[in-house]
Order: structure tokens, then C-alpha cells, then sequence
């Protein structure tokens, strides 16, 4: 019989969460560590020989003649583990939390046989501080996505963190940070947008680095975030959920929105002729269909189905070749179509625009693990991405006569078709000398294959206020490739723990230059625009005991500038290059650097209470921006993009958490931020120059993204396995933003105090293997209405990942769920 509670036991089992210290994972930034001690409960005498199981997988481990063990490559996830020893009551330690990146600790003391009255003691792992850490790190779990938050995708989840706003980490751009799926790059070179949006049900832990991070990964200065696909086990599971604001909307506060999901799991044998081979497999899907709140104007000039569809498949499968070679096959899938009748794609206000954008990627992994302080990984993907946009003359009846006099000369407003293939190769190995040292190291290499080709025209007034016209054309094949090398040592002890790691990127875009003479087209084809970049960092953390830790970091950040800022106006025509100061590409562009620091004093105030303090600093520089290159131009007119702009962020995080009851969690944060640029987009030089024929002022200025001061207070009430209540209340304070381009003036907008409140309560109607029940989501429940700034990118098509609740105020959900 089973001892359930902790406090019955005659001891507790302490864990200790440390960073990547001891191992590397086995497919950088996807799974996790278990190690820890077992000894003799009387005399902590080691015990060799132990055997560690973790329940529902195939790993395991056994400890040493110290009585030390490690069991690597761990997906992310809540398992139950089992001590057993010769002589010895098997201890069966539940809830025990493994995360990517992480070495979860914990040691066991073991009691002998004679001394209890059962075969089995129950205990429960409790968490304390993350010791070890030496940088700020979130984790959006499973439960979280699919029970507590009111998330459509992991972009929903954001507002719940502190020192996010919208998708800005810490004052960068949104394009400034890298997203990564299980360990591999997901973001689009044409845009850095993310690229596949990854079924909610499908996700085991977001990892949300909004600091400094480790030199394993390249290619954002703001941040990273590592979503973690579920893995199949021993057991198959399932889980699925369906949901609609069709029911108890009025027409004003619906969109017709209706999602499923679904997803399952679990083990599998194949053979080919020979002894079965043993997998397992994880599969998850998802449909989105909504007419969007712009449906009323929309509507008028389409009805053949919904406005915006969205399509989503992940499928994963894991071989286990013998007990230290193991390869894993990935797969994803994103599909959308929306159509829009926003200012930027169309000149009127009736021409409608359709973006279809279909993505698919594959990777293969491969782990060899010949000893407990060696292992080596190797990882190849490939990604092609397809997006396009096509303006078309759909209209009313009674608008054509409109349409047709704006649309006189029958010219294209924007006509997009864009293919993008990708190649990533990267290897690396973990050693452990002793203790205390560990060295890791490896490589990366990036091959893209581009095809692009657009034809768009905008309007605007010059400062004469007389009507101009620019088009602006594409059509070029491009192979860029980037090659990178890290290496990173670490040393941890009780008290210090330090890391040091370096990279050196090179990045070659492999083309020339389009220039313009006289509205002729010409070339600068002698040149070679090879770009290197060192990045140093390094991570001080000191943990004072097992309650109190103090973590310092600073580093260099790279990342690549979008690819279409390179090469854009390759293949224009000679009316493009004739127009007034066309807009032309630089692949002279560096890649965009960044310094980042951040001063972190984390502390378990009591059992269930924590609090920590952040401050953090971020120097951008070679950032983009639009001007003169007299090297490449000669005094022609002609603008191009540029990275001489600059920015700056910083501001201080403060977090509480405190369980309350074991049923009710409560958590507040408040973020202090002030964020200077020199622009707001890439193109607000551009803009400014040809409306008044002179450059803005070169300084830096409050971003658009600044909000200086975010409240948030968040709470989880359940009920036995009945019922569950989350609510957040978000509370942002006033702030400034101005939009300028081609089709607005210089307009600036003051928004006054602004609170969003969301909630959702779930209720098990059936509990068992599986729970079966209804809920309800209400989002923005005060309704709180305006217009925000969006950052819309001038040269590519938005991506639709992103909620929009916010700025058209309150939707309600209902659905059902299992799981």
C-alpha cells in the first residue's frame, strides 16, 4: 500500500532545478536532465548499483560506485520515477517536473526493507528556486496552453509574462526574436517572421528566453523561444478540443470564429524483415476558420467561404536503434488564406487582396551517447516556405464604376510570389571532465534557395502636394548560405556556477548590387560582401542556498537582416527605376548586433511564496533603416536600405507567485520599460523624404512599442477535478504612437489607461483515464476598444498568428475538451 502524502513519509525529497550545465541535451534546446545521489537513509552511505526508471518511457539509469546517477535525453514532461535497490524499500517519487535545457536534481534516501511496513514509500517531488540559473527563462507548459490560459496559439500566452508586450521582448522587435522548434530555426529569411504555427494540443513546454541566452543559438538579438512538441510514451494518449464565439455573440462582438483540435500519441513497432523495431509517436492537428472582424466591410466584395482559414499538422516519431542511439523524424505543416481590404496592399478601399502562405519542414535527428560524460547530436532540416499576394477585382455591383476610375491605368497594386527553401545542418557534443567542468561546442549551416518576384505601386503626395506614383518591382534567384562555430565551458559548484561561450558567424548573400543610372538598370557585380561576427558571453550565477540565488549575464547578439531588404529591386524595370527615388535593396546590410545585460535576485520567501527582482539594458545596433549610399549610387536618386540606425531599452521586472491553497495559485508582475529608436519602421526615412524632400531628424526617439509601465495580476482557482477558474487582468498605462507612410500622414495617437481582463472556466463532467467537460473563455471582458499600432512589413505579407481581440474588443468562447 502506497504512502500518498509527503508529510507521512519519514523523509522529503528536496529538488533542485539547475541550467544546462552538467549535459548537453540531446537535440539542442528539446530535452531535458535527471540526475541526483541515492544513498542510505541512516548514515548517507552511497548506494551502488541503483536503478532509476523513469514510469511510461524506456529510460533509465543506474548509479555509480559514488551513488551518483544522470539519465539524459528526456522530453519534456511530468513523470513518475522509481528507485529500487537490492534490500531497500522502493521509493516511487511522483510529479517530477523535467524541462528542456534543465538538469532536474534530486537526491534519494532510501530506507531499508526490514525498518518499514510497506514494499513501497510514496513521495512527491517539491520544487524550490531554480538553482544554477544564470538567465532569465519562462515556461508556458501544456496545462497551461490548453486548461489555464485563454490561448488560441503561444502568441496568446505572452501577455501572461513579464517584460513582453504584444510580441516585444524587453523594448526589441518582434522580428528580433528567434523561434525555434524543438532546437531548429522556424522563421521565415525573407521576413524572420515565425513560420508555422504548432498545434496548441501538440505542445509540451514553450521556453521563453527573453535575456541572455546560451552561444548554442544565433540569430536574434531580443530573445528566444523553443517550443517543445509532445512526445509519445508507452501508453497512448489523446487529447482534443473545439471551440466557437457563434453561440451567444451579438453580430457585433462575433467572427464567426470555429477551431478544432486534436492529438494523440504513443508506441509503435515496425519491422522491414528483420526483429521489430520499437517507436513511438506523436501526431497533432488543428483547423481554424473566422470571418475576422473586418467581415461587415469584407463581406460586401466576398462571400465564397471564410475570410481567413488556417491549417496546422506536427507529427514526430522516436526510434530507439539501441539503448545509446536514438533518431528522431519531424514533421509540420501551416496553411492559410485570408483576404483583406487593408491599405497595405490595395489603393482603394474596395479592391480585395488574397495572401495564401503554405509552409512545410522536415528534420531528422540523430544521438549517440557512448558514456555518461559523453554525447554527440547531428541535425539536418529542411523548410520551404511559399507565400503570396494577389490584389484581384472582386467588387460589388454598385462600386464598379468607383473602382474603375481609381483603377484606370489597370495597373497591379501588389502582386507577390515568393518561394523560399531552406537547408540547416548543425552537430555538436557535450563533454563532462569532472564534477565541477563541462565544455560544449559544435556548428551551424544554413543554406536558403530564393525566388522572388513582385510587382506593387503606391501613391503618395509630395511636399508640392501633387500626386506621385512609385512602382516597385522584384524578380531575382538568390542563394545566401551562413555558416556559425560556438563553444561554451562551464563550471558549477555549490556556491559559483559560470559560464563562457563564444560564436563567430559568417554570413555571404552571394549577390551583387542593382543600381540606377538615368532610369537604366545596371549592376555592381565586382563585389564580395562576406560578413563576420563574434559574439562573446558570459553567465555569473551564485546561489547563496537552496532559497536565495543571485545571476548575472552579458553578451553579443547577431541576426541576419531580412533577405528582402538585400535584394529588393533586382529585376525592376526601367519605368520602376525611372520613378521618383525608387527604394533598392543593400546586400552590404551587416548583420544586426545587440549588447544585452541583465542583474536577476530570485528568493523562496516561504514554502509556496517566491519573488524575484530583474533589471535589464539593450544596445542595438546595424539596425535597418532607408537612405543615401553615395558608394553605390553616385549621386543618383536613389534610396536604399541602410544599417546605421540604433536603439536602446531598459527597465526592471518584479514577480511574485504564492500558492495560496493547493488549490488556489495567484501570481502578480510589474514591468517598468523605456525604449528609444530611431525609427518606428524600416521605411519611415522613406516615407518622410518623399513627402518633404529632407531626412527626419537622426535621433533617438520613444518607440511606438514603449509601454513604460504593465501591470498584471493572474490566478488559478480548482476544484478537486471538477472545475477549474483562471483569470488575468492586465493594466497598461498611457503612451504615445505616430504612424507615418504613403497612404497617412504623421499622425500621433494618445492612449489613456487601458485594462484587459480575460477569464476561463473549465468543468469535468466525466473524469477517469480521460476528462471530458465544456468551458468557456471571455477575452478583453471590459471591452476595452482602440487603435493600436501594428508593425505591418512593407515589403512581405503580414503573418496571422497573431490575436486580435485587443484592439476590437470582448470575444466569448465556448467549447469542449478532452484530455
Amino acid at each position: 500500500m502506497f504512502n500518498h502524502c509527503i508529510k507521512n513519509t519519514p523523509f522529503v525529497i528536496t529538488l533542485f532545478i539547475l541550467a544546462l550545465h552538467t549535459f548537453s541535451n540531446l537535440n539542442a534546446g528539446s530535452t531535458g536532465i535527471f540526475s541526483g545521489r541515492v544513498h542510505d537513509l541512516s548514515g548517507e552511505q552511497a548506494l551502488p548499483g541503483a536503478t532509476i526508471l523513469i514510469e511510461n518511457t524506456d529510460l533509465s539509469g543506474k548509479t555509480d560506485k559514488h551513488g551518483n546517477f544522470t539519465i539524459v535525453g528526456i522530453p519534456p514532461g511530468i513523470y513518475d520515477v522509481q528507485v529500487k535497490h537490492i534490500g531497500y524499500a522502493t521509493t516511487l517519487c511522483t510529479e517530477v517536473i523535467i524541462k528542456a535545457d534543465i538538469n532536474t536534481k534530486i537526491d534519494f534516501p532510501m530506507q531499508l526493507q526490514y525498518t518499514v511496513h510497506t514494499k513501497f514509500i510514496e513521495v512527491q517531488a517539491q520544487q524550490l528556486v531554480y538553482r544554477g540559473t544564470v538567465a532569465t527563462t519562462h515556461y508556458i507548459t501544456s496545462n497551461e496552453l490548453n486548461q489555464t490560459f485563454a490561448a488560441d496559439n503561444i502568441f496568446d500566452s505572452f501577455r501572461y509574462l513579464p517584460g513582453v508586450f504584444q510580441s516585444h521582448f524587453r523594448g526589441g522587435k518582434s522580428h528580433d526574436v528567434l523561434y525555434l522548434l524543438d532546437g531548429l530555426p522556424i522563421i521565415s529569411g525573407y521576413s524572420r517572421a515565425i513560420a508555422f504555427n504548432i498545434p496548441i494540443s501538440a505542445i509540451e513546454d514553450v521556453v521563453i528566453n527573453p535575456g541572455g541566452f546560451s552561444s548554442e543559438y544565433a540569430n536574434g538579438t531580443a530573445g528566444v523561444v523553443n517550443i517543445i512538441r509532445k512526445r509519445g510514451r508507452n501508453q497512448f494518449s489523446a487529447s482534443a478540443r473545439s471551440y466557437t464565439d457563434y453561440i451567444g455573440n451579438s453580430p457585433k462582438y462575433r467572427d464567426d470564429f470555429r477551431r478544432f483540435e486534436a492529438s494523440f500519441g504513443g508506441p509503435m513497432a515496425i519491422n522491414f524483415g528483420g526483429p521489430d523495431i520499437e517507436m513511438n509517436y506523436y501526431f497533432g492537428l488543428d483547423f481554424l476558420a473566422t470571418d475576422t472582424p473586418k467581415q461587415s466591410e469584407i463581406k460586401k466584395v466576398y462571400d465564397e467561404g471564410a475570410i481567413l482559414s488556417n491549417v496546422n499538422i506536427s507529427a514526430l516519431y522516436d526510434f530507439s536503434l539501441s539503448k545509446n542511439n536514438k533518431i528522431t523524424f519531424q514533421g509540420a505543416l501551416s496553411k492559410w488564406e485570408n483576404h483583406d481590404l487593408s491599405d497595405a496592399y490595395s489603393l482603394t478601399s474596395q479592391a480585395l487582396s488574397t495572401q495564401k502562405n503554405l509552409h512545410l519542414r522536415g528534420s531528422v535527428n540523430y544521438s549517440y551517447n557512448p558514456s555518461r560524460s559523453l554525447i554527440f547530436h547531428i541535425s539536418l532540416s529542411a523548410q520551404k516556405l511559399h507565400d503570396e499576394i494577389v490584389d484581384t477585382n472582386l467588387q460589388a455591383p454598385d462600386l464598379e464604376p468607383q473602382i474603375a476610375a481609381e483603377l484606370s491605368q489597370n495597373e497591379i497594386l501588389w502582386d507577390m510570389d515568393a518561394d523560399e527553401k531552406s537547408y540547416r545542418l548543425q552537430a555538436g557534443f557535450s563533454k563532462q571532465f569532472n564534477k565541477y567542468i563541462n565544455l560544449k561546442a559544435g556548428f551551424s549551416a544554413d543554406f536558403y534557395n530564393l525566388n522572388f518576384h513582385s510587382d506593387r505601386v503606391f501613391f503618395y503626395q509630395d511636399s508640392d502636394t501633387v500626386d506621385q506614383h512609385v512602382p516597385m518591382q522584384s524578380q531575382y534567384h538568390r542563394s545566401p548560405n551562413v555558416f556559425g562555430v560556438y563553444s561554451e565551458t562551464g563550471f558549477d559548484s555549490r556556491h559559483l556556477v559560470v559560464k563562457i561561450g563564444a560564436r563567430i558567424d559568417n554570413f555571404n548573400p552571394n549577390s551583387s548590387v542593382v543600381t540606377q543610372n538615368q532610369g537604366e538598370i545596371g549592376t555592381l557585380s565586382d563585389l564580395s560582401f562576406n560578413r563576420y561576427v563574434f559574439s562573446p558571453r558570459f553567465f555569473l550565477g551564485i546561489p547563496f542556498n537552496d532559497k536565495n540565488q543571485l545571476f548575472f549575464n552579458i553578451g553579443e547578439y547577431a541576426q541576419l537582416p531580412e533577405f528582402s531588404y538585400l535584394y529588393h529591386g533586382i529585376g525592376a524595370s526601367s519605368e520602376a527605376a525611372a520613378a521618383s527615388f525608387p527604394l533598392f535593396g543593400n546586400p552590404d546590410l551587416t548583420l544586426q548586433t545587440a549588447t544585452s545585460m541583465e542583474a536577476v535576485y530570485q528568493k523562496k520567501v516561504a514554502r509556496n511564496f517566491s519573488a524575484s527582482f530583474s533589471l535589464y539594458s539593450r544596445e542595438g545596433r546595424n539596425a535597418l533603416e532607408t537612405g543615401f549610399n553615395p558608394i553605390f549610387d553616385n549621386g543618383q536618386n536613389t534610396l536604399r536600405y541602410m544599417d546605421s540606425a540604433s536603439s536602446t531599452s531598459r527597465g526592471f521586472e518584479v514577480a511574485f507567485a504564492n500558492r495560496i491553497t493547493p488549490n488556489l495559485n495567484l501570481q502578480a508582475q510589474f514591468t517598468h520599460q523605456e525604449i528609444k529608436n530611431e525609427n518606428n519602421f524600416t521605411e519611415e526615412n522613406y516615407f518622410h523624404y518623399l513627402k518633404t524632400g529632407q531626412f527626419p531628424e537622426n535621433v533617438r526617439q520613444k518607440s511606438n512599442w514603449s509601454q513604460e509601465n504593465i501591470f498584471m495580476v493572474s490566478g488559478t482557482y480548482r476544484w478537486h477535478d471538477k472545475m477549474q477558474i483562471s483569470a488575468l487582468t492586465r493594466v497598461e498605462s498611457p503612451r504615445e504612437w505616430f504612424r507615418e507612410n504613403n497612404t497617412f500622414l504623421v499622425t500621433r495617437n494618445k492612449l489613456d489607461w487601458r485594462n484587459f481582463t480575460d477569464i476561463k472556466a473549465s468543468f469535468n463532467l466525466w473524469t477517469g483515464k480521460y476528462q471530458i467537460g465544456p468551458y468557456i473563455e471571455i477575452r478583453n471582458l471590459f471591452n476595452t476598444r482602440f487603435n493600436e499600432f501594428e508593425e505591418l512589413p512593407f515589403l512581405f505579407g503580414p503573418s496571422f498568428i497573431h490575436g486580435f481581440q485587443d484592439q476590437y474588443g470582448r470575444r466569448v468562447r465556448l467549447g469542449v475538451q478532452i484530455f
